[in-house]
């Protein structure tokens, strides 16, 4: 709860500033479409899901929960040691929508190594 605190916060002073000079210096929401451009022009959606100090059964179902909910930003890391159940709670998600990949994406190296620790990949 104190990490959406922390986040919805951050989101009302961005949105208190869009209106100011300093607006150019912070993100750009786009609340249409639920994302907000990043420096590098990527859009990453607004809301999403921390996986820090959940235990592996909570990360698994949160993520399919989330998923299922329509969540499409799952905020994981390595250090956090659970990204085997994020993975597991991700093809759930995938399975239960019938959809499954029969090759692994076309992508860098550490996102295939991301993928492999996550068990998404086939």
């Amino acid at each position: 709860m104190k990490r959406i605190l922390v986040f919805l916060t951050a989101v009302i002073l961005c949105m208190m500033l869009a209106g100011t000079a300093l607006a150019d210096k912070y993100p750009v929401f786009d609340f249409d479409r639920k994302t907000v451009i990043l420096n590098s022009g990527y859009d990453m959606p607004i809301l999403g899901l921390g996986m820090f100090s959940l235990s592996d059964s909570e990360a698994e179902n949160s993520t399919y929960w989330a998923l299922k909910a329509g969540f499409r930003l799952i905020d994981t890391a390595r250090i956090y040691g659970n990204e085997a159940a994020v993975g597991r709670g991700l093809r759930r998600a995938i399975m239960s929508l019938g959809r499954r990949s029969s090759s692994p994406p076309r992508c860098g190296q550490a996102i295939s190594e991301m993928a492999m620790q996550l068990s998404t990949l086939p």
